[in-house]
């Protein structure tokens, strides 16, 4: 019974200072860390891989000091690769990815589409303007006519408050709605012309597509062992 309390006794003692260094070690390596911030253009959609592994959706990286191979990728973007020496004081890692050809292609052929199509856009804006100020302006010549006509009967028969200068502003106001209307339909006719030109120029453009990036791809599904679970948990891994 002695030997065995002995013995159990030690056991307990090697465990407890297994688990102490292990606690120890765990503690001086996240002491010795050193933090790698990522600023990386197009921010939003970039991975990183870290001595080809790569990482979670973060921009920020605990490492001990050491030297690592850094790549940066996004969907049509150039890969950036570049090695990263890390000492002790903390990192940020600044770079614009590359777009590459069939990206620059492509916001260039939708820059020229949206063009195309926001003349159609102001052809359609402008033509409803105007036809607008035709309707309106007819309106008025139509009360413009009244008047004219009131100021010509008032002027013949010699009622009071009619004289030939009343009759000739009737007159004036009369003419330039009229000259005005003319100008209208003038300007609709360019307008509408306007957009239909740039309507057909439209249609024979395509909508720019922009083509799925596939480098960044699943490499392979398995099943990896946790022994602190005692559990097995999908693995993925991604390649780019």
């Amino acid at each position: 019974m002695r030997i065995l309390k002995v013995t159990t006794t030690t056991l307990l003692v090697v465990l407890f200072a297994c688990v102490t260094t292990k606690t120890q070690a765990q503690e001086s390596s996240k002491s010795d860390s050193v933090l790698v911030t990522t600023f990386i253009n197009p921010g939003h959609m970039y991975r990183v891989r870290i001595n080809d592994v790569l990482q979670e959706e973060t921009n920020k990286f605990l490492l001990a000091p050491g030297t690592y191979k850094f790549s940066f990728w996004a969907p049509n973007y150039e890969q950036f690769d570049t090695l990263l020496t890390v000492s002790k004081s903390p990192i940020k890692v600044l770079h614009e990815l590359k777009k590459t050809d069939e990206l620059v292609t492509y916001e260039q052929d939708l820059a020229v589409y949206k063009h195309r199509k926001g003349r159609v856009k102001l052809g359609i804006g402008a033509t409803a303007l105007v036809g607008i100020g035709v309707f309106v302006n007819y309106q008025r010549i139509g009360n413009l006519n009244l008047d004219q006509i009131q100021a010509e009967n008032g002027y013949k028969y010699g009622v009071d408050g009619f004289d030939k200068s009343i009759l000739d502003d009737a007159n004036k106001k009369l003419e330039n709605a009229k000259n005005l209307q003319y100008g209208l339909y003038a300007a609709g006719a360019l307008t509408i012309g306007y957009t239909v030109v740039n309507y057909i120029k439209l249609k024979k453009l395509d909508k720019p597509k922009l083509k799925e990036d596939k480098s960044f791809i699943l490499e392979d599904v398995g099943m990896v062992y946790n022994p602190i679970f005692n559990s097995y948990y999908p693995q993925l891994t991604f390649k780019f």
